[in-house]
């Protein structure tokens, strides 16, 4: 009897355990996940603060309407503009430097993609800023009383874990941006 009775208390302690490991595993992948999407997040407005804020030109497509007497908030989903092909080194007088950028999500793989132009506009390459399979969201949005040179970019990624651990849903990070030489509003 002592013997079935020790073997139960044993395999009980040695199945908290393993329960108790499993759900703090659980919980430090969360984490990272989020950690990780926190990063590439980071990364991502910090590389649109370098190369929005000396745009030479913003397309049409991708420039917002004088705000209308409501003063309705009105949303883009991608930004085409033309900008320094060295961020470091801007000369808003000579285009000749001059290189096309484009933000917006692909529609292949889902991630938030920086497209970069030729002169021409010919792809030349892609830089995934955030994977597609976070599933980013991102809006450019201008509302009445902001300055015509400034807007704000919001990116933000569904957590579907994030229910398990009792912590918010989506990560959504905000960015005042503000081009120098030319205005978003057309």
């Amino acid at each position: 009897m002592e013997l079935i009775i020790g073997i139960v208390l044993v395999s009980s302690i040695i199945m908290v355990v393993g329960v108790g490991f499993v759900f703090f595993k659980k919980q430090i992948d969360i984490y990272a996940e989020r950690q990780h999407i926190y990063s590439q997040i980071a990364y991502t407005l910090e590389d649109m603060k370098l190369r929005l804020i000396s745009a030479t030109w913003v397309d049409d497509d991708s420039a917002f309407a004088p705000p209308a007497s409501g003063g309705e908030e009105q949303v883009k989903n991608e930004m085409y503009f033309r900008g320094q092909s060295d961020i470091h080194n801007v000369t808003p007088d000579d285009l000749t430097d001059d290189i096309w950028y484009k933000y917006a999500i692909d529609q292949s793989t889902g991630g938030l993609v920086l497209y970069t132009y030729s002169a021409g506009k010919e792809l030349q390459k892609q830089e995934v800023m955030v994977e597609g399979k976070y599933k980013p969201k991102l809006e450019f949005s201008y509302k009445k009383g902001y300055e015509p040179n400034f807007f704000v970019v919001t990116i933000t990624v569904p957590s579907g874990q994030a229910n398990f651990v009792d912590i918010q849903n989506d990560i959504k990070k905000m960015e005042g941006l503000r081009i120098w030489f030319v205005d978003v509003v057309k």
